[in-house]
C-alpha cells in the first residue's frame, strides 16, 4: 500500500517520510493554504527525495501558467489538480485528478489520472465518504484522502482498499508543521492493515 504525505514545508519532515517508507510528497502551490511552498523551497526539497520518492505540485483553481512555471523550475513531474483549472498538462507529467467521492468528476477523468478522492475542502482534515468511496474504488485505482488519521487508516483501507492513501493534517502538530511521530504512526498503520 502506497503513501503520499501532502503539504511537506520543510525538509526535515520530507526526511522523516522517506526513512518512513513514503511512497510520495505533495507540495502545495496555493497562496492561501498555510502549506503554501514556492518553487524555490520545493526544488531544494524534491531535489534531494530518492528515486523511489515521488514529488507532487499540489494546485487549486489552478491556471495554466502558475503550473507550467512550477514545472519548468523544478524537478517535480506529477501534478495533483483540484477545483477548476484551465491546464493542459504536458504529457510526459502525471495528473493526479482530485475529486470528491460522490460527484461525477472521478469518472470523467482520463483512464491516465490517478484519480484522489478528498473532501470539498482539502486540507480541513475532514473525512470523505468511505462507502463511496469503495464503490469507485472497485472501478478503478483511487488515492483515499481526506481525514486520515493513525487512528483511522487502517478501517479506511479495510472498507475502500484503495491504490494508495493521502495524509497531510492526520500527521501535523501545527498547519504545516508535521509531526514525526505521527508519521512513522500512520505509515506504520497502513503496513499493519496491509499484512493483517
Amino acid at each position: 500500500m502506497r503513501v503520499k504525505i501532502c503539504g511537506i514545508t520543510r525538509a526535515e519532515d520530507a526526511a522523516v517520510a522517506v526513512e518512513a517508507g513514503v511512497w510520495a510528497l505533495g507540495f502545495v502551490f496555493h497562496g492561501p493554504s498555510p502549506r503554501n511552498v514556492d518553487a524555490v523551497l520545493a526544488q531544494r526539497i524534491a531535489s534531494q527525495l530518492p528515486s523511489g520518492v515521488t514529488a507532487v505540485a499540489v494546485f487549486r483553481d489552478a491556471h495554466r501558467d502558475d503550473v507550467l512555471r512550477v514545472l519548468e523550475s523544478t524537478c517535480i513531474t506529477t501534478v495533483q489538480l483540484h477545483g477548476a483549472h484551465d491546464v493542459r498538462i504536458p504529457p510526459e507529467v502525471r495528473v493526479i485528478r482530485a475529486c470528491t467521492a460522490v460527484d461525477g468528476d472521478a469518472d470523467a477523468a482520463a483512464s491516465d489520472e490517478l484519480v484522489l478522492l478528498d473532501n470539498s475542502q482539502p486540507g480541513s482534515g475532514t473525512r470523505v465518504d468511505w462507502q463511496a468511496a469503495a464503490r469507485l474504488a472497485a472501478r478503478r485505482p483511487v488515492v483515499l484522502a481526506g481525514g486520515l488519521t493513525p487512528d483511522n487508516v487502517a478501517t479506511a483501507i479495510e472498507i475502500v482498499a484503495p491504490y494508495a492513501v493521502d495524509v497531510s493534517t492526520g500527521v501535523e502538530r501545527a498547519p504545516g508543521v508535521k509531526d514525526p511521530r505521527l508519521i512513522r504512526a500512520f505509515i506504520g498503520a497502513v503496513r499493519a492493515a496491509v499484512s493483517a
